[in-house]
């Protein structure tokens, strides 16, 4: 039996007292909503309609055992009326505990609002947790992506996130079309385990920041002829991180507009090309220009680059030409290695890491065609073609989404498996990180983390991003999960996917608004990493010419002062893990 991570995952805070619910709202899931619910199923687990006194029928939901994904074990109803995008919309539902195998009592369930097929674009997917008493949930969400009509949209309620028994009635779904502001309906607030600002986890944290990001600093001064340097003082200050705190960025957007650049450096000193990278963009001319203007600055600014990504293994994401050659695989393989070849020869000298592949838990049509070990081929090539940058597989829904698709980690933990014992040259995991409402809490990531620790490789949170709408949970959740990312040892780097409104993927989920204004979030990222994280201090020489401190890791400069405040001397440092002691001869 697979171990199970304990699902201390997040939490959804409700209120004891009835909100009130606002005329106006036209009903979309018809006047006995339980009745028209199908039950979904791959997994150990049962739903039954049962008669309670108080709220007539109510759905009964056993997770016996936890299936592979979340939405093995699902109840839905099709929406009955039209749906357009933009719509303000509240669901409203009840939901109590019956029994639950969770370390916190308490019983967890996710609902959903998306299209009622492929892609399954969702406008609302919140987790909540239930206790023993009813309690009454409200949502409210605006419709995304385009319009529907009725049947083509549908509410799910997912119970595969623990083994339990859940209770769920008085389901409820208002469509306001453009009659009220969604903030102005009632909601249930969020929250995660460990967000308190005393819990215990934070603790932990500082002591691993102390002990892997931190190292000593020994200066020893030597005056001339034997003269005393006793009361001299050295200052240092740093410069720049050795951990990466970097974004994804646009090549064209960063080329011609100066507020984008200068927040990029304000903000970061790592990089990553969003798209520009990426086979089908690489072979455009016209994005080749931007994005060998834009290398060739950030490399003169000592700005590191990660490469994403050389082979992203599905139709969907490969150049559509290459369908052509599916019934051929060497030469559809050959079609990939000419590729890599192409694109690592011609940035050579600019990339520290290379993301070689990208999500094979669902891009896989390279591999079903030409086998698995065409994976290994792609690593060794690329090894071969620039032995420099660090080699890394990336993937998502590892961390993310609550840290509970089993399926996902478990095919992610096999793949690296497989790369390794095969002999690629593999060299780091990445974890994408993108998170909605589902909030996975610092303690579990570090569980996570410890899994894929076996392989000895470095790691990075490689694409992180908060989309949601409480500009204070977001800021808060950055704070806290990026401490616990820095505090991990195997860690080296922390990737945002974007920053600014005006050039993100998910505009909500940006640290600076169009108007380049910080939203709370990027206060936080600031504070932490050039403020708590950041190392200036003044130092004062004892009777034999020593200074001591502790500093973070990275680059630094140092300026000696005599006691009569001339400077005798100045220059720069790296400080590595290993610490530096450095003896001055100074006047």
């Amino acid at each position: 039996m697979r171990k199970l991570i304990p699902l201390i995952l997040f939490t959804l805070i409700t209120s004891l007292q009835a909100q009130t619910i606002p005329d106006g709202g036209q009903e979309m899931l018809g006047p006995y909503p339980l009745n028209s619910f199908i039950f979904e199923h791959n997994g150990e687990g049962a739903y039954e309609l049962i008669e309670n006194n108080d709220y007539g029928k109510v759905a009964r939901l056993t997770t016996e055992e936890l299936p592979d994904n979340p939405w093995d074990l699902q109840i839905g109803s099709r929406i009955k009326r039209y749906a357009r995008e933009g719509d303000v919309m509240l669901l409203v539902f009840k939901a109590r505990m019956i029994s639950s195998k969770d370390e916190t009592g308490q019983a967890m369930g996710r609902a959903v609002f998306e299209r009622a097929g492929p892609p399954w674009d969702k406008s609302i997917e919140r987790n909540f947790t239930a206790s023993s008493e009813w309690k009454q949930y409200y949502l409210p969400f605006t419709v995304l992506k385009s319009d529907f009509a009725p049947g083509e949209a549908r509410i799910n309620f997912l119970f595969g996130l623990n083994r339990q028994v859940m209770e769920i009635t008085d389901i409820q779904l208002y469509n306001y079309k453009n009659t009220i502001v969604k903030d102005s309906l009632p909601k249930t607030e969020y929250t995660y385990p460990g967000r308190d600002i005393d819990a215990s986890w934070r603790t932990k944290a500082a002591k691993m920041i102390d002990e892997n990001r931190k190292a000593s600093i020994d200066f020893v001064l030597q005056g001339k002829k034997g003269k005393s340097t006793e009361g001299y003082t050295v200052g240092i200050t740093m410069k720049k991180h050795a951990f990466g705190f970097g974004t994804a960025i646009d090549a064209s957007t960063f080329n011609s507009s100066q507020p984008y650049k200068e927040n990029f450096y304000k903000h970061f000193n790592k990089a990553v090309f969003e798209n520009d990278l990426k086979w089908h963009m690489w072979e455009l001319p016209q994005i080749r220009t931007q994005v060998n203007t834009a290398m060739y600055e950030l490399k003169n600014k000592n700005i590191p680059i990660r490469g994403h990504v050389l082979v992203w293994p599905s139709w969907r994401n490969l150049p559509y030409d290459l369908k052509e050659h599916a019934d051929d695989p060497k030469k559809l393989q050959n079609k990939v290695l000419f590729h890599i070849t192409d694109e690592v020869t011609k940035t050579d000298g600019y990339i520290a890491e290379w993301d070689v592949m990208n999500e094979p838990f669902d891009n896989h049509d390279l591999m079903d065609i030409c086998g698995k070990d065409v994976m290994i081929e792609w690593y060794k090539k690329t090894k071969e073609l620039d032995p420099d940058p660090v080699l890394y597989i990336n993937d998502y829904n590892i961390i993310g989404g609550g840290g509970v698709n089993k399926a996902h980690q478990d095919h992610y933990f096999e793949t690296i498996k497989y790369l390794q014992v095969k002999g690629a040259p593999l060299e780091g995991i990445g974890f994408q990180s993108h998170f909605a409402w589902t909030l996975t809490p610092p303690e579990n990531v570090w569980k996570i983390l410890d899994r894929y620790s076996v392989f000895g490789l470095e790691m990075q949170v490689t694409e992180f991003d908060v989309s949601i709408d409480d500009e204070q949970l977001q800021a808060d959740y950055t704070r806290d999960f990026l401490t616990a990312i820095f505090a991990y040892p195997k860690m080296t780097g922390f990737m945002m996917w974007g920053f600014w409104e005006g050039r993100h993927w998910r505009a909500e989920a940006a640290m600076l608004r169009r108007d380049f204004t910080e939203k709370p979030m990027a206060k936080v990222w600031h504070d932490l990493i050039y403020n708590q994280w950041w190392t200036k201090e003044k130092l004062t020489a004892d009777a034999e010419g020593k200074t001591t401190t502790r500093g973070f890791m990275g680059e630094y400069e140092y300026f000696v002062t005599d006691k009569d405040g001339k400077v005798v001397d100045s220059g720069e440092f790296t400080l590595g893990k290993d610490g530096i002691k450095m003896e001055l001869k100074v006047k």
